[in-house]
C-alpha cells in the first residue's frame, strides 16, 4: 500500500466536498425543476382524463337528448291525433238521440235517458247522464264497448245489468250511468 502524503487527503476532502455541493445543486435543480414538471405532466394527464369523461358524458346526454326530442315529437303527433271535439251542452238533446239510436242497432231497447243538469269542471262541463232499459248481456256489452269509440268524451261510471225474472222472456234490465265531458261553459256569456 502506498502511502499518501498530507495534501492527498485535503484533496479528498475538497473533492468529497464538491462532490457534496453538486450533489446538492443536483437535488435543487430536481426539485426546483424536474419535480415541477413530473407533477405538471400528472395533473396534465389527470386533467385529459377528466375532459374525456365530460366530452363522453356531454356525448351521451347529447344522444340522449334526440332520442328525448324524438319521443316528444312522436308523442304530440299521437295526442293531436288523437284529440277529442268536445261539443257544448246545447247539443245535449242531439246527443241523448245518438246514444238511443246506438243502443237499439245493438237490439236494446231504451225504456229512460235521464241527463242531470252539469257540473263546472277547469276543462269540461260534467254531465252525467243514465241511460236505462232492457235487452240481452251481450249487447249490453257490445254497446259499451263501442261507446268507447262512438263517442270517447263519454266515459262509463257505473252500471246495473240483472236478468228479470218478472217477464215472461227472462229480458235482461240494464242502467248504466254515464258521464258526458261537454265543453266548458263560457264564463263569459251574458246574463238572460
Amino acid at each position: 500500500m502506498k502511502h499518501r502524503g498530507p495534501g492527498a487527503s485535503a484533496t479528498i476532502a475538497v473533492d468529497a466536498a464538491g462532490l457534496g455541493v453538486t450533489m446538492a445543486l443536483l437535488a435543487t435543480f430536481a426539485l426546483a425543476v424536474v419535480a415541477p414538471a413530473l407533477q405538471g405532466q400528472a395533473a396534465e394527464r389527470s386533467e385529459k382524463v377528466r375532459v374525456d369523461a365530460v366530452r363522453a358524458e356531454a356525448k351521451k346526454l347529447r344522444a340522449e337528448r334526440l332520442l328525448f326530442d324524438s319521443g316528444f315529437e312522436q308523442a304530440s303527433r299521437d295526442l293531436a291525433a288523437t284529440r277529442v271535439k268536445v261539443e257544448p251542452v246545447s247539443k245535449l238533446n242531439s246527443r241523448l238521440a245518438g246514444l238511443t239510436e246506438a243502443g237499439s242497432e245493438f237490439g236494446l231497447v231504451i225504456d229512460r235517458i235521464l241527463p242531470e243538469p252539469g257540473t263546472n269542471a277547469p276543462k269540461a262541463t260534467l254531465v252525467p247522464i243514465r241511460v236505462e232499459g232492457r235487452g240481452g248481456f251481450v249487447p249490453c256489452r257490445d254497446w259499451l264497448a263501442q261507446l268507447r269509440t262512438d263517442y270517447p268524451d263519454i266515459a262509463v261510471r257505473g252500471l246495473d245489468i240483472s236478468r228479470d225474472t218478472s217477464t215472461p222472456e227472462n229480458a235482461t234490465r240494464f242502467a248504466f250511468d254515464l258521464l258526458w265531458y261537454a265543453a266548458p261553459s263560457s264564463q263569459t256569456e251574458p246574463e238572460k
